[in-house]
């Protein structure tokens, strides 16, 4: 949902850079980044705590469902991360790289679902999975070739939210493991994970990468202005996208681009809103 939407707002944006590469570079991986903020701790967040959220929503006679939601959850991960070259194929002119990669996709989703098949519906899952995990990084690799991107900006982009991801998926399951010797899964187990979760991986992020996570900060006040998220903010209330981002020399600079994706997209759209204006 969260690649859907930001593909809908980047892809006018997209169509209108593609003769400009760097600019085109530079909207394309704040928007990588966007993204991934937000699906990876979703995604591991959700394979963590995926036994007890199927022991309290439907009870211990489904607990054979745990790995499929635990598998699906990281399919949703990788599923998020690799759509976002779908925009960049056809803001270049060159749709047809995804139908191509999607057949290719199918022949080995299928020969994964003959070799899985002794193992049920987990086999199921692991083939989905598995499929999109591989041709996923085909996809950023002739994303990378369009937009002039080397392995080092692919490791840039994903390293931040994966280590804050894993760092509160371990955490995660550590209290889980802890708490199931003392207490059966329940609603307020679930809560509290939900929450050790949610703190870990926003303090994570703060700490390992600040820039970055004032860049998803701002973008994410953009789109949702609501005062009760300047909470999340190292330096609190701002007026604009780029208040919050740090200056180039400040520690942690490294892992973001100032401005932030609404302040390119703004850029991109004025000279729309004064040709209006004008006529």
């Amino acid at each position: 949902a969260v690649t859907g939407v930001s593909n809908l707002i980047v892809f006018p944006a997209y169509s209108k850079l593609q003769d400009d590469m760097p600019r085109f570079r530079r909207a394309y991986l704040r928007s990588l980044r966007f993204v991934c903020t937000i699906s990876v701790p979703a995604g591991i967040g959700l394979a963590a705590v995926s036994a007890v959220f199927v022991r309290v929503l439907y009870g211990e006679k489904w607990a054979a469902a745990i790995p499929v939601l635990a598998i699906i959850s990281l399919y949703g991960l990788f599923l998020s991360v690799f759509a976002t070259t779908g925009e960049v194929f056809k803001a270049a002119g060159r749709p047809q790289l995804f139908a191509r990669m999607g057949i290719f996709q199918i022949a080995i989703l299928f020969a994964l679902i003959a070799a899985l098949y002794p193992f049920g519906i987990v086999g199921f899952a692991l083939a989905r999975a598995g499929a999109t995990f591989v041709m996923g990084w085909v996809a950023l690799y002739f994303a990378g070739r369009i937009l002039e991107l080397g392995v080092s900006e692919w490791i840039r982009t994903l390293r931040a939210p994966m280590a804050a991801g894993l760092l509160m998926g371990g955490g995660v399951v550590a209290t889980q493991q802890a708490l199931a010797t003392v207490v059966a899964a329940n609603v307020y187990v679930l809560a509290l994970l939900i929450a050790e979760g949610v703190i870990i991986y926003v303090v994570a992020m703060r700490v390992v990468a600040p820039a970055r996570w004032e860049e998803f900060v701002s973008e994410l006040t953009a789109i949702v202005p609501l005062k009760a998220l300047r909470w999340l903010s190292l330096r609190g209330a701002y007026a604009s996208p780029t208040d919050a981002l740090p200056l180039p020399s400040e520690p942690g600079a490294l892992w973001s681009d100032p401005p932030g994706l609404a302040e390119e997209l703004r850029v991109i759209r004025e000279p729309e809103t004064s040709e209006m204006t004008a006529s």
